[in-house]
């Protein structure tokens, strides 16, 4: 006659706080497994079931704490302090927005708070822990005494040329918004971002980026492109405008289409990512009858209006040419003197030039010109010139353009920068 085999059973709350003896197994009817007792540790040891493998029970757990400052227990592990390459589940429970730390609980045991970080030990850029819901595999490190985050949400997805940052950006005004905390390093002045707003993506170019309470974000948005009250993502380019991976070679640092009367246009120079610039010119209309499409530059953010620049240009009309030219003038035609006329069917002038040395602060900075324009006479004529500042101790941090008589009617202009090998 056969006989059945039964052992001392309890619930996982009284057996926690029980001590067997060595050697001893106790039936949790709570979980359904075993427990093996030494004699001497309280709760002794429950044997993991398939189940609890199969689906991760014993090493995942949801995430509590704040975004940066994350805590998780693990209640059904035994053991009280961490191991080299110790792997956990961690489901996040929102992004972060600076470096961040876990306290995990084993068990009962509390363990003290450990970084969380990437690669071979770097912090995390903001949104690497992924929003609510994101599966954050950590492997314990000794080496590091750190979490080594092995998922980071931020990585490069195949495909796409553009990293999520993981914050919610705060609508400004139609170029610039703001973002908690610091944010400078990864926003910084260059980097190409993507936004999506009520009127769906948009796009630009950091032109300044300061922390003070916030990270205020200043852009230089694409052609007609606007930041509108319904912004509520900013992803990153992949490549950094700091530390470039592009090659060598023109880059759009900025367009503006003139569409209403315009006094002037002010561009600024970035001398530390580009070694030269150009600007393009396309059907500059003068407010003027007959005007003068004219250059000063800027030296700290003000503009040079006094006798500091030269300036030469021929004038071809037909087979002929009218050369001319002025030394210590308050400014640099880019046209002949009062010769661009306003009728708009004219296409006004038409041209580029190139500004090269404005990172100087030893020599004077040239600049080359050509274009074509229509003349009061009604003709159009080509013109060909250079012009020279004369402030050899200063870097230029940008200039200005303008009809030297009225106001600007319309027109696109396009500022490029010749990249830097870094």
């Amino acid at each position: 006659m056969s006989s059945a085999l039964k052992l001392r059973r309890d619930t996982s709350a009284n057996i926690a706080v029980a001590t067997g003896a060595a050697g001893e197994v106790f039936v949790d009817t709570t979980k359904n497994t075993l427990v093996v007792n030494d004699g001497a540790t309280t709760g002794g040891f429950p044997l993991a079931r398939v189940s609890d493998v199969q689906t991760g029970l014993l090493n995942t757990a949801t995430t509590g704490g704040t975004v940066n400052a994350l805590t998780a227990t693990l209640p059904t592990v035994n053991a009280t302090a961490l191991t080299n390459g110790q792997q956990i589940m961690l489901i996040s429970s929102g992004a972060n927005t600076s470096n961040a730390a876990l306290v995990l609980t084993l068990g009962a045991t509390v363990q003290a708070s450990k970084s969380i970080l990437k690669g071979s030990g770097q912090q995390l850029a903001p949104g690497d822990t992924g929003t609510a819901g994101y599966p954050m595999g950590l492997v314990y490190s000794a080496t590091l005494n750190a979490y080594v985050l092995l998922n980071p949400a931020t990585a490069v997805s195949v495909g796409s040329q553009w990293l999520a940052s993981g914050l919610t950006p705060t609508y400004i005004s139609a170029n610039s918004f703001s973002l908690t905390g610091n944010q400078a390093t990864e926003f910084h002045v260059g980097r190409r971002l993507q936004f999506t707003t009520t009127a769906g993506m948009v796009y630009g170019s950091i032109v300044t980026s300061v922390f003070g309470a916030l990270t205020t974000v200043t852009m230089q948005m694409d052609l007609s492109q606007v930041l509108d009250s319904g912004l509520s993502v900013a992803n990153l380019s992949i490549l950094r405008a700091d530390h470039s991976g592009v090659p060598v070679g023109d880059v759009p640092i900025r367009s503006v289409v003139v569409s209403s009367s315009t006094a002037f246009l002010d561009f600024t120079l970035d001398n530390a990512t580009y070694e030269s610039f150009e600007l393009f010119y396309t059907c500059i209309i003068p407010v003027a009858t007959s005007d003068t499409l004219s250059f000063r530059a800027a030296v700290a953010g003000v503009v040079q209006s006094t006798a500091v620049y030269t300036h030469a240009n021929y004038a071809f009309l037909n087979t002929a040419s009218n050369p001319g030219g002025v030394t210590g003038d308050s400014l640099i035609y880019l046209t002949p003197g009062g010769i661009v006329n306003n009728l708009a069917t004219g296409g006004g002038t038409t041209g580029s030039f190139k500004l090269l040395g404005a990172a100087s602060t030893t020599n004077n900075k040239v600049l080359t010109h050509q274009g074509n324009y229509f003349n009061t006479g009604g003709n159009f004529g080509g013109t060909l010139g250079f012009g020279e500042v004369s402030i050899p101790a200063a870097a230029l941090s940008g200039f200005r353009l303008f009809f030297a008589a009225g106001n600007i009617a319309s027109g696109t202009f396009t500022l490029y920068g010749k990249k830097r090998a870094f």
